[in-house]
């Protein structure tokens, strides 16, 4: 019997809170970030075959070489193992659902994903904090992915705890026709950091109901600098919350907005609003981290030789 293919979801985030705490010695910046895993997600599927590590996507604008987090994610547990020779012998097809440049963490979910799926086929012997560090190489949150739900991150947002998980709750993602690197978005938060804590600072939105955390009210650091340049986002985060979001705010480093319901059917009902407005309309909910776990499990498909 041949090496069983592994199927794996690779699942995006939203950021509920974006704090930019100032610059580090290494070039980076000191974030607190509280992530959530979200349903929208990337499927991977790692074949095994003859021949070196390859990678196929049909999206456009996907680079399918060692630039790719998934190649390099491939690449590191290869190195880890060990292994003297490049990564070989396995086939990493790539469907892409996620946004590109959105802010909602599609290349580290890949990653992660990755990571956890050639452990699967490749019968890794590593711990599961042997794991973060690998994942912790290859950028500041892939090392969340590994565990998913609400978090809080530090440091570079590669420093991970959880939290008490949000209860669900449906949402409405914007995504306009631009996407916006994290280059220039801290680029940007960089050079218009008196104004972005000035008066166009945002206002602090918190969640109604049971949830006891409080490190998240919706503010996003990096928006007011981003809208500045896109005044798009403004318009998205405002057309949200006259659709009846609780609360909206964009991910990340953008370009996605994203608006909070505690109601599938009022969230359908600000996606019908919705649509129409230029922008794409994505529907998706929240994930908890037990929930989390059974959805990003690996699948094994075994291949009769």
């Amino acid at each position: 019997m041949s090496p069983p293919t592994i199927t794996i979801r690779a699942h995006a985030k939203i950021n509920l809170d974006l704090r930019v705490l100032g610059p580090r010695l290494d070039g980076y910046h000191e974030l607190r970030t509280v992530y959530q895993t979200i349903a929208l997600h990337d499927v991977i599927e790692c074949v095994p075959r003859e021949g070196p590590l390859a990678i196929e996507c049909d999206a456009a604008g996907v680079p399918l070489d060692g630039s790719n987090l998934v190649w390099r994610a491939a690449d590191a547990l290869w190195r880890a193992l060990r292994r003297r020779t490049p990564a070989r012998d396995v086939l990493i097809r790539l469907q892409k659902n996620i946004p590109l440049q959105a802010g909602l963490g599609g290349g580290s979910a890949d990653a992660a994903a990755t990571l956890m799926a050639l452990s699967r086929l490749w019968k890794v012997p590593v711990r599961p904090a042997q794991l973060t560090d690998v994942a912790a190489t290859l950028g500041a949150d892939v090392p969340f992915f590994l565990a998913g739900g609400t978090a809080l991150g530090l440091g570079r947002g590669d420093e991970v705890y959880p939290l008490a998980d949000l209860p669900r709750h449906w949402i409405v993602l914007l995504v306009p026709g631009f996407g916006v690197s994290t280059a220039d978005a801290f680029s940007w938060y960089d050079s218009e950091r008196d104004l972005s804590h000035g008066a166009s600072a945002r206002e602090p939105q918190h969640v109604p109901g049971p949830w006891p955390s409080r490190a998240a009210q919706m503010i996003n650091d990096l928006e007011p600098a981003i809208a500045r340049h896109h005044p798009e986002i403004d318009h998205m985060r405002i057309a949200l919350r006259r659709a009846g979001a609780l609360a909206a705010a964009m991910s990340g480093s953008g370009s996605a907005v994203f608006g909070l319901f505690q109601k599938r059917a009022d969230a359908l009902a600000a996606v019908d609003g919705l649509s129409g407005s230029g922008w794409r309309v994505l529907l998706t909910e929240s994930l908890d981290r037990g929930e989390y776990a059974r959805r990003s499990r690996p699948a094994v498909r075994r291949q009769v030789a």
